[in-house]
Parts: structure tokens; sequence; C-alpha cells
């Protein structure tokens, strides 16, 4: 493990112990997960994204799991998409089990939180989400995207 986190460090040039968010998305909504990404980034937060944060001849199965035991910040962009996709799956229950992670959720592309009984395979994990953002809210006023982070 310490060999794959020094490895991701010297990758994304800055250290696992640092305060970073991880974004969890399907590849289908990439440019709104790169917009969130860069508004962090904007207000000097360092973000992990894949397919960016992997090293190049790194296994996918391997990193993000990695990553996200570090990650300070899981923020997920609940759409359609990423509601169907395994790997958002397995990122949001890697994400709940670390009991030092915040969970954010931003809701995109009209997804409604009273959708997720559709989507039973993480319906189970993100039930009890208390707060979630909506993504045309966060990109079109600072103040809910300062919310946001603080939350």
């Amino acid at each position: 493990t310490s060999k794959i986190i020094a490895d991701i460090e010297r990758h994304v040039n800055w250290r696992f112990s640092d305060d970073f968010y991880f974004i969890s998305y399907s590849t289908k909504d990439k440019a709104k997960a790169e917009l969130i990404k860069r508004m962090l980034q904007e207000r000097g937060v360092k973000v992990w994204i894949a397919p960016d944060g992997i090293p190049q001849g790194r296994d996918y199965s391997m990193i993000i799991p990695t990553t996200l035991k570090h990650a300070g910040n899981f923020v997920l962009i609940l759409t359609e998409n990423s509601a169907k996709s395994k790997w958002v799956s397995r990122e949001i229950d890697t994400a709940i089990n670390n009991s030092s992670t915040k969970i954010k959720i931003i809701l995109a592309n009209g997804f409604m939180l009273n959708q997720l009984n559709n989507y039973p395979n993480i319906e189970f994990y993100i039930n009890k989400i208390q707060v979630s953002y909506r993504y045309e809210d966060l990109i079109q006023d600072a103040a809910t995207f300062d919310s946001f982070m603080n939350n």
C-alpha cells in the first residue's frame, strides 16, 4: 500500500496527509465533474478525480480504494448515469465505511433523492444523507458553493 500511495502522491504532486476531495461520477457526466473540480481548485482545494489521479500503468481497482481511504471529502455527482454505475456504487461503499470522510451529494441532470428507490444499488448507501446540493445552484451561486465546501 505504501508504494501505491507514494506513486499517487508523486503523480498528483501533493500528499495524502493533506485534506483533499475525491470526486465520484459517471464518465458520461465528466464535464460536470471537471467543472466542480475546477471550482474547488480555484478555492485552493486539492482534488482527486479519475482518470487524472491514476498514475500511468496502475490499476484503477488498486488506486481508487487506496485514495478513498485517505479522502477527507467524498463528492458524489448523482445522476441517473452515476446511480447505475457499479464503480460509483463501490466508491460510495468505501467512502461511507471510512468514518472520517464527509459525504457530499450533488444532484445533477434533474436527479432527485426520491428517485433513489429506482436504484437499490446506491439507495442502501445514501438513503440517510440529509444534505444535498443541486448542481445548477453550486455553479451559479458562490455562497451556495461555499456552503457546500464548509458542510
